[in-house]
């Protein structure tokens, strides 16, 4: 059932266990990019599903977002729900996210869950790719720039075996109002570099990387993660960007593994 919480923030609360997890969409896809992690799960674990600010159903955005708006967003669902040490996961953008929030309230988790992403702020040539998006969405390109991007995002193997549920992440990104992907754009070009946090926690983190991921690959994950004290890594055959999504029953498994040692 769809919720929200006081600030806006649409989510979906599925099963009924003591022992939490939430997970945090990249971009530019919304709570649904989880789906087929949900049910392997719900049976022993309450998992959290949440819509960040301007996608899915979180519409409330006006287009000037930072991702300390996020973090704020996602600690005030942590707190109303009252969940007890959660485990907290994000993919890409939702990895950012992820562990910007664990640096500024470490003590309120329990582990982390990285999926393909980074922990490196954008580089300057990030920070100018991401401006020509905004330029291209600003300009009535949304569709465009959504199927390119998934294009970017998915690998070969699942656009040909999927080709419907590729085409439904195109159309509900494209279906977007122009304030989200913007505002979220924004928020990742300034986000902070929490490289050091990584590497200093205590937190068991886990990280998974699709072996053919081009917006972050391997070797940069493999490098991201060699001084986490308490980190794994985990490479995904046959899977891009969107590993959980393309490869769910290897990513599941891991994703068990993971929570029944820390919980």
């Amino acid at each position: 059932m769809d919720k929200v919480t006081p600030n806006g923030i649409h989510f979906q609360n599925f099963g009924s266990g003591e022992q939490a997890v939430v997970f945090i969409h990249g971009f530019i896809f919304d709570s649904e990019l989880w789906l087929r992690q949900i049910p392997p799960l719900e049976d022993k674990y309450r998992v959290v599903v949440p819509d960040l600010r301007g996608f899915g159903a979180s519409t409330d955005c006006d287009g000037m977002v930072t991702l300390e708006s996020y973090a704020d967003d996602i600690l005030e669902l942590v707190k109303e729900l009252k969940l007890e040490k959660p485990v907290l996961a994000g993919l890409s953008m939702g990895g950012y996210v992820t562990l910007r929030v664990a640096e500024r309230e470490p003590n309120l988790f329990r582990g982390l869950m990285l999926f393909d992403t980074r922990a490196t702020a954008d580089s300057n040539e990030a920070k100018i790719k991401r401006a020509a998006g905004i330029r291209i969405i600003k300009g009535g390109g949304l569709r465009t720039y959504t199927a390119a991007l998934m294009d970017s995002i998915f690998y070969d193997t699942f656009k040909k075996n999927e080709p419907e549920e590729f085409q439904a992440f195109i159309d509900r990104g494209a279906s977007l109002k122009p304030e989200g992907p913007i505002g979220a754009l924004l928020a990742m070009m300034g986000r902070t570099d929490t490289s050091a946090f990584l590497e200093r926690t205590d937190l068991p983190v886990m990280a998974v990387c699709g072996e053919h991921d081009a917006l972050t690959p391997p070797a940069e994950m493999t490098e991201m993660m060699k001084n986490v004290k308490n980190g794994e890594l985990h490479i995904i055959p046959d899977a891009g960007h969107g590993a959980p999504f393309e490869k769910p029953e290897e990513c599941n498994a891991l994703i068990n593994d993971f929570l029944s040692r820390v919980f």
